[in-house]
C-alpha cells in the first residue's frame, strides 16, 4: 500500500483496504499511519459507517489546520472549510485521511478530497473496486498466525498451529482466543474441544453466513468464560452492542446509569467499583477496546452483531431500550448553548444505530428533538434535516401523524427547511402543521405559539411583511402570558417584531425595540442562547444604520461580528449574515476598502457553504456588486481629482515660468 501511494506523482488516487469483517483492515490502516507517520504533517481518522456524520469528523480537523474560526461553526460549514484547505494543500500538503468502514461509496465520494495528500479507505464493500485502487486484505498466513499466538499467548508452534487451523487464521478470532488463554489459562486441547462443541451448536442454530464461523465460535467461548468470571460484565457488553460501533463515552453510564429501568443494570451502573471492574474485564478478554485517556469503550461491529443475534427479540428490545434511556439521560438539556455542543457531538454517532426513532418513551423523544435542535443551532442544516425527516416519518408510523411529538418535530423541520432557503416549502409545511397543532394542542399552547412565530418568519421570507408584523404583534402579548416577560421565547418574538418594523419602514420603532431586547437579554435571569444574542445584536446594528447613523452601526456591527466569530464560528450562517450587514454599514460610512474586503469574504464563504442559489448567497452577491460599483465610482472620482490637481499644479508652474523676472 505504501508503495502504491508513494509512487503516484500527479493525481493521488485513494486506496481502499477491502476484506471481510474481523480480518484486520482497520488495524492495518492504524499500523500504516503509525509506521509512516514521519511522512505526513497531519493524519486524521474518520469513522465513515454513518455517512451523515462524516462531516462532523472532518470538522474536528479544523483547528489542526489553523481554521480556528471554523471550530465553533456547524459541522457542515467547518467540514467544507477543511475540505477546501486540504484540496489547496494549505497549510499542509502532506496529509493522510483514513475513512474507516466506508461501506457506501456513493454516499461519501464527494467528501473525499482530491488534493496533494493521501486517502485510505477501509471497507467490506467490493463496490470500491473500479472507483479507487483496492488492496485486498485476507486472513493471516499460517506462519503469521503461529507467530501472533506465540507472542500473544506464549503458545508452542504446534499448539498455535492447531488453534490457527480451527480458527481459520482470522485475526480477530485469534486475538480473542489468545486473550482467553491469557486470562483463564485454558489449555489448547480444552479450547479446541469447546470450540468444536460451540461450532456444532452454532451451526445447528443456522447463524447468519456473513459472520465467519471461526469468529462466531471464538466470540461465544470468550463470552461464556467472561460470564462465569463476572456476569455483570456481560450485561455491560450487551448494552454496548446496541450503541453505534464508534467509541462510547464512559460518562454515559456515570451520568445516566440511574435512568436504567432494569434494576440489575441500574445497580451495575450505579456501583462505580463494579462498573470499572466490568469494563476492565471486557478489555482483558479482547471483547472491547478501552481508551483510558479518552475515557471511551468501543466494541467491534462484528462482536456487536454477534451479541445482538445471541438474544431473542424480547431481550433485544429490552437492552435497546436501556440504551435509549442512557442516551436520553446523558444528553445535555440546553441544545442552543454552545457549551453543550461537544457532549451532543459525542452522542450523535449512537442515535441512528441504536434505533432511537423506534422508541415511544417521552424522555427519549425529547432527547431526539433536542438533537435536531442542536444540529440546527450549530448550523448543520443538512444533518438536522436528515434526522428530522427520519423521526417524523417513523413517529408518524408508530404514533399517528397527529401525535404531538410528530407535530413538534415537524415544527423543527420547518425551521430547518427555511434556513436552507426553501421558503415556499417551509411556508407550506409550517402552515399545515400550524393548522393541525392548533386543533390538537390548542391556539394558546406553548408549542403552538412557537410554531406561530416560525410561521411569521415564513411570511417575512415570502415578502408579506405587513402580515408578519400583524401576527408578531399578537404573539408578543401571548408569549408574555405563556412564557413570562423576561423569557427567551418572549424576547425572541420581540426581536422578530423589531425586524417587522424595519421591513415595513418604521426604523425608529425598530431601533427602540431592538435596543430593548438587547438590554433585556443581558438582564434576563434565563439563559439566552448565543445565536439569539447575536441575532438581536446584529438587528440593533442594522436598525441604527437604517436610522442614518452609519458610523455607530459599524461600531455595533463589529462587536456583534466578533461575538459571532467567537461563539458560533466564522462560517456559521448567522455570523455571515452579521458580516454582510457590517459590510453594508461600512459602505454607508465611507469605508469602501473595509466593506469590499468583508463583502468578498462573505460571498466566497456562502458560495462554498450554501451554494450559488441560496437566498443568503444571492443577497451577499448583491451587496458585493453594490460595493464594487461604489468603490469604482470613488476611484474614478479620485482619479479625476488627481488629474485636476496635477493639471492645476502644471498650470501654476507655467504661470510661474511666464512671470517677469
Amino acid at each position: 500500500m505504501h508503495a502504491g501511494l508513494s509512487t503516484e506523482v500527479t493525481a493521488v488516487v485513494p486506496h481502499a483496504l477491502h476484506g471481510l469483517g474481523g480480518v484486520g483492515k482497520t488495524q492495518l490502516a492504524v499500523e500504516y499511519a503509525h509506521r509512516f507517520r514521519s511522512e505526513y504533517d497531519v493524519v486524521w481518522w474518520i469513522p465513515a459507517d454513518q455517512p451523515v456524520l462524516v462531516k462532523s469528523s472532518l470538522a474536528g480537523l479544523a483547528p489542526h489546520l489553523g481554521l480556528q474560526a471554523a471550530t465553533r461553526s456547524g459541522a457542515e460549514d467547518a467540514a467544507d472549510a477543511v475540505l477546501d484547505a486540504l484540496r489547496r494543500g494549505e497549510p499542509y500538503d502532506r496529509w493522510l485521511l483514513v475513512f474507516d468502514n466506508a461501506d457506501q461509496p456513493e454516499e461519501i465520494s464527494d467528501l473525499i478530497p482530491r488534493g496533494p495528500g493521501q486517502v485510505i479507505i477501509t471497507s467490506r464493500n467490493h463496490r470500491w473496486q473500479g472507483i479507487v485502487d483496492t488492496v485486498p486484505v485476507d486472513v493471516f498466513r499460517r506462519e503469521e498466525s503461529v507467530e501472533f499466538l506465540s507472542r500473544r499467548a506464549s503458545l508452542s508452534d504446534s499448539d498455535a498451529d492447531r488453534l490457527a487451523e480451527q480458527l481459520g487464521d482470522l485475526p480477530l478470532a485469534l486475538e480473542q482466543a489468545g486473550a482467553l488463554h491469557v486470562e483463564t489459562g485454558i489449555s489448547v486441547d480444552d479450547y479446541l474441544r469447546l470450540l468444536k462443541e460451540q461450532t456444532s451448536a452454532l451451526l445447528s442454530e443456522s447463524k447468519p453466513s456473513e459472520y465467519p464461523m471461526p469468529m462466531t465460535a471464538a466470540w461465544a467461548l470468550s463470552v461464556g468464560q467472561l460470564r462465569s468470571k463476572l456476569p455483570e460484565a456481560v450485561d455491560v457488553l450487551r448494552c454496548c452492542a446496541f450503541f453505534g460501533p464508534e467509541p462510547i463515552p464512559r460518562d454515559v453510564f456515570r451520568r445516566a446509569g440511574h435512568q436504567a429501568s432494569d434494576l440489575r443494570l441500574s445497580g451495575i451502573f450505579g456501583d462505580t467499583i463494579l462498573l470499572t471492574r466490568a469494563i476492565r474485564e471486557l478489555g482483558r478478554f479482547a471483547l472491547a477496546a478501552i481508551d483510558s485517556q479518552a475515557r471511551t469503550i468501543q466494541v467491534h461491529r462484528l462482536v456487536q452483531a454477534l451479541l445482538r443475534d445471541e438474544l431473542d427479540e424480547d431481550e433485544r428490545s429490552r437492552f435497546r431500550h436501556e440504551v435509549h434511556l442512557l442516551l436520553a439521560g446523558a444528553a445535555p438539556r440546553m441544545p442552543d448553548e454552545t457549551a453543550s455542543w461537544q457532549r451532543y457531538n459525542e452522542l450523535i454517532a449512537h442515535i441512528l444505530p441504536s434505533q432511537v426513532e423506534d422508541c415511544p418513551d417521552p424522555a427519549v423523544r425529547g432527547m431526539a428533538r433536542d438533537v435536531i435542535y442542536y444540529l440546527y443551532r450549530s448550523g448543520s442544516y443538512q444533518s438536522a434535516r436528515s434526522f428530522a425527516e427520519q423521526f417524523v416519518r417513523r413517529w408518524a408510523e408508530v404514533s399517528g401523524p397527529d401525535h404531538p411529538d410528530v407535530l413538534i418535530a415537524q415544527r423543527h423541520l420547518g425551521g430547518i427547511v427555511r434556513e436552507l432557503g426553501e421558503y415556499r416549502a417551509a411556508y407550506d409545511l409550517d402552515s399545515a402543521t400550524l393548522t393541525k397543532m392548533t386543533e390538537v394542542l390548542g391556539p394558546e399552547h406553548r408549542e403552538t405559539l412557537v410554531l406561530s412565530s416560525g410561521f411569521a418568519a415564513d411570511l417575512r421570507a415570502m415578502g408579506d411583511w405587513s402580515a408578519a408584523q400583524e401576527l408578531d404583534e399578537r404573539l408578543q402579548s401571548q408569549h408574555t402570558t405563556a412564557f413570562g416577560e423576561q423569557a427567551a421565547a418572549t424576547l425572541q418574538i420581540m426581536n422578530n417584531l423589531a425586524i417587522d418594523y424595519g421591513l415595513n419602514g418604521d426604523y425608529q420603532a425598530a431601533r427602540a425595540l431592538h435596543d430593548t431586547v438587547h438590554r433585556k437579554q443581558s438582564e434576563s435571569g434565563e439563559r439566552i442562547g448565543e445565536a439569539d444574542v447575536l441575532n438581536s445584536w446584529n438587528g440593533l446594528a442594522r436598525a441604527v444604520r437604517l436610522t442614518g447613523d452609519s458610523r455607530e452601526a459599524v461600531d455595533l456591527g463589529e462587536d456583534a461580528y466578533a461575538y459571532g466569530v467567537q461563539e458560533l464560528g466564522a462560517e456559521h450562517l448567522w455570523t455571515l449574515r452579521t458580516a454582510r450587514d457590517l459590510s453594508i454599514a461600512k459602505r454607508r460610512a465611507g469605508d469602501f476598502d473595509g466593506s469590499l474586503e468583508l463583502a468578498k469574504d462573505v460571498h466566497s464563504r456562502l458560495q462554498r457553504i450554501m451554494g450559488d442559489h441560496h437566498p443568503e448567497t444571492v443577497a451577499a452577491a448583491s451587496n458585493l456588486s453594490n460595493v464594487l460599483r461604489r468603490a469604482a465610482r470613488v476611484r474614478r472620482t479620485r482619479s479625476r481629482g488627481c488629474r485636476a490637481r496635477r493639471g492645476a499644479a502644471g498650470a501654476g508652474r507655467d504661470r510661474r515660468r511666464r512671470r517677469p523676472g
